[in-house]
């Protein structure tokens, strides 16, 4: 089997022709300007050094070499061997809670930052944290989407962070296992990539089974991971108006961290759950991903193509030689040699 790792090089064989043109060109122009001085064979004798073929020669060896610089440019590959090495890569989906509860503060007092606010820079810490992993973004409330694919951009990935804000997603709840099956299907299917999902919420979850669908991630090779913002005593959450969210008998609603639930589907999805409030949230929340990072650093055996630009390098380093050492005069040694007629020695 023969290939190229870079074929889009191979349209530089254009420019062969284009040599060919111009060496045309200059040679007519050469003619031209010489048989201002006389004819051809006459003004010729006046440079019986310079030879007549070499410059066919050495247009000759220039286009062998073009072609050959642009063939290895484009790092031609045949044949097939079994290579073993070791493959560490993570990828990493965030998801964020902006259901109604995540306006509420963080604990019980209501000047504390927001519930999202902290969520988000909890995230941004995180990204931080992830040098050379791929990184996704996604929002759920009642329903879940995709506001940024995988991508190793972290300062983008940062910027898509800072327009999350609640309300982006019109069906309100708290929808966690649908949250996690989307992100599980984001995420690469290449076998050899380790996959985290990261939830970060304050757990009420109204919607459906969020265990059950962290099990099913974990199954399937996905670590869920939960991190819990807000607190067990509970806080109001305020709307547009400054005032507080009311249920429909028209009383305050209050609205508190479920940790037991988060705790519960960390350990379906085999994961790390954290508070927020712990200071220590981030460095756990990290190791946990190394962890699962470096266990991806196993012994693996796949099918490698064998390199083929090396021997062009040789084929080029001679060409380059060649065209060095040839010169335009004619050889002294060589007009000495008569190729056509046979001396008479009698």
């Amino acid at each position: 089997m023969f290939s190229f790792a870079n074929p889009q090089y191979l349209y530089l064989l254009a420019l062969l022709p284009v040599v060919v043109l111009l060496y045309w060109w200059a040679r007519r122009r050469r003619v031209t300007k010489l048989k201002r001085y006389g004819k051809l064979p006459q003004v010729e004798r006046l440079a019986p050094t310079v030879s007549r073929y070499k410059p066919a020669i050495r247009l000759a060896i220039e286009l062998v070499l073009l072609a050959v610089v642009v063939v290895m440019l484009a790092r031609p590959r045949a044949g097939t061997r079994l290579a073993k090495g070791s493959v560490s890569s993570l990828e990493v989906m965030i998801a964020i809670d902006v259901s109604n509860s995540m306006n509420a503060p963080v604990s019980a007092n209501p000047n504390d930052v927001s519930r999202l606010s902290r969520a988000k820079l909890l995230a941004e810490k995180l990204i931080d944290r992830l040098k050379n992993e791929r990184v996704g973004l996604m929002v759920f409330a009642g329903d879940a989407g995709i506001i940024m694919p995988l991508t190793t951009d972290n300062q983008g990935a940062k910027m898509y962070l800072n327009d999350i804000q609640s309300g982006m997603v019109v069906a309100q709840g708290t929808a966690i296992g649908a949250a996690i099956d989307l992100a599980n299907e984001s995420l690469g299917i290449d076998s050899l990539s380790q996959r985290a999902i990261i939830i970060i919420t304050d757990a009420e979850n109204h919607e459906d089974d969020a265990v059950e669908a962290a099990a099913r991630a974990a199954q399937g090779g996905t670590q869920v991971n939960v991190v819990g913002v807000g607190d067990g005593e509970g806080a109001q959450i305020p709307d547009r108006h400054g005032e507080f969210m009311t249920d429909e008998e028209g009383h305050v609603i209050t609205t508190a961290l479920d940790e037991e639930t988060a705790q519960e589907i960390a350990k379906a999805g085999k994961g790390t759950y954290v508070n927020a409030a712990d200071k220590d949230a981030i460095d756990d929340l990290s190791q946990t991903l190394d962890k699962l990072a470096n266990g991806s650093n196993a012994l693996v055996t796949y099918t490698q193509q064998g390199e083929q630009f090396p021997w062009l390098a040789w084929i080029a380093l001679a060409l380059l030689i060649a065209h060095t050492l040839l010169l335009i005069r004619k050889n002294k040694w060589l007009g000495k040699i008569n190729f056509f007629t046979r001396e008479n020695k009698s």
